[in-house]
């Protein structure tokens, strides 16, 4: 391997590693609970559940 070329693989390695680490942040950002769905607090109030009825009646 010629010194031309290590530098070039090196380059496209270092470009590689950027791309990938760009793509795990941009990624990284979305909560695994809005991809499932939204979570009990994030429900809205006049979607009734049957834990809503449990504890409507004990109050």
């Amino acid at each position: 391997m010629t010194p031309e070329l290590a530098v070039w693989v090196l380059i496209a390695g270092l470009i590689g590693l950027v791309w990938v680490f760009t793509c795990a942040i941009l990624t990284e950002d979305q909560p695994a609970a809005e991809v499932s769905g939204p979570s009990d607090g994030d429900r809205d109030s006049d979607q009734a559940t049957p834990q809503d009825s449990q504890r409507r009646a004990a109050a």
